[in-house]
């Protein structure tokens, strides 16, 4: 591998390498490798602690795998746990979260829901003291208390167990916090409401937890304001669209102007994650609203990447990773028929509106005008031919 290589000429390696260093220079080192996106250096402060013969601890691992994830080196994430695993160092949230996540992308799903139950059990019987036993001076200043840091391994467990489709486990962990003499926060709320979007679970139980946010003073992250949006669409409950709209520009100003008042989105300047999420709100809206159903409908346009000269594309027709992503959800995950192949932008045909108007609307109770049109013109030919019927 690489690392047996020449080590990269960095100011972080060079330090790392100097003289006698302990756990603590190697761990700052990485540290700033985080903040920096140096990976390549972090993955040599690894090796090169072993040359010094310093064990990596859990607070070692829980850095590297913070590097790694974020670089999308997930065989290098899976390769840190087998280590910690092979040293004895137990089940750690953060470290067991990043495996899951990349064992989810690179196909090992069988290793998630082990994985999982181990961080459940783990954190079933921890009380934090590992932790702070851990910590190192790599930590943000000021330095965390024994009660955030245990906040911070529930919010890891509860995303573990929303990646790995356990919503119920990652309710119960979420509920059972004040028990464990625990005040949610942030973390701990938004990784709940995430788990439930994520099992695609947009009832009451996720607008409740949503209301939660408000009552304690807890900041949703973007997520969570898309998860209530796309919940209050789904109740036909537009007030409560606009509402979370109206705060989430506040926080999350890169959106696209009005609901519902244009049929397009642009969500060039949003992770992949939250567009395919606003993509769906606005596809909810168009389909469920009053004011659209009695509209000429679509086409939709979603806006994937801005406009540029020879641009790239790939041998299916993509010109962005963003655009790749809104196609295969709209089309795997709602089954939509898109039309990816116009610069820059994901269509949606007029056929396609029409058909899924239909099928909300029928879901709804409710008729279009155009399946109103469609009736009468039926009923008419049904008395025509009774009529000519009746003559002969």
């Amino acid at each position: 591998e690489f690392c047996d290589a020449s080590p990269p000429q960095s100011g972080i390696a060079a330090e790392a390498s100097a003289a006698s260093p302990n756990l603590a220079d190697f761990e700052l080192a990485m540290a700033t490798c985080r903040e920096e996106g140096g990976w390549e250096a972090a993955y040599f402060i690894l090796r090169l602690a072993r040359v010094h013969g310093i064990t990596a601890e859990m607070s070692t691992y829980r850095l590297a795998a913070e590097i790694f994830l974020k670089a999308e080196r997930y065989d290098v994430v899976l390769s840190l746990l087998e280590d910690s695993r092979s040293q004895g160092l137990g089940a750690d949230a953060v470290l067991y979260e990043a495996a899951i996540s990349a064992s989810e992308v690179m196909g090992a799903e069988a290793w998630m829901p082990v994985l999982k139950q181990e961080i459940v059990e783990a954190l079933s019987k921890s009380d934090g003291s590992e932790a702070i036993a851990t910590m190192s001076c790599a930590w943000p200043q000021p330095t965390p208390t024994r009660e955030e840091l245990r906040l911070r391994d529930f919010a890891a467990g509860i995303r573990a167990c929303g990646r790995c489709g356990d919503w119920q486990q990652a309710l119960a962990m979420f509920e059972a916090l004040p028990t464990r003499g625990l005040s949610p926060d942030s973390g701990c709320s938004n990784a709940a409401v995430w788990a439930l979007a994520r099992a695609g679970i947009f009832d009451d139980s996720l607008l409740s937890l949503v209301g939660q946010f408000k009552q304690t003073g807890l900041e949703p992250d973007s997520m969570t304001y898309l998860s209530a949006m796309l919940a209050s669409a789904l109740k036909d409950d537009f007030e409560a669209v606009k509402t979370f709209y109206d705060e989430y520009c506040e926080s999350y100003p890169r959106w696209w102007p009005g609901i519902p008042d244009k049929s397009s989105i642009d969500v060039t300047q949003l992770p992949p994650q939250d567009a395919a999420m606003a993509t769906r709100i606005l596809v909810e809206v168009m389909w469920r609203h009053p004011k659209f159903r009695k509209m000429k409908q679509g086409p939709l346009t979603i806006r994937t990447s801005d406009e540029v000269v020879e641009r790239h594309v790939d041998a299916k027709g993509f010109d962005s990773d963003l655009k790749r992503y809104v196609h295969e959800y709209l089309t795997q995950d709602l089954k939509i028929d898109a039309n990816h192949l116009v610069a820059g932008v994901v269509l949606i045909a007029n056929s396609e509106v029409r058909r899924l108007a239909d099928e909300t609307a029928e879901a709804l109770g409710v008729r279009t005008k155009r399946q109103k049109r469609k009736a009468v013109l039926e009923k008419a030919e049904a008395m025509a031919y009774q009529s000519d019927w009746e003559d002969d």
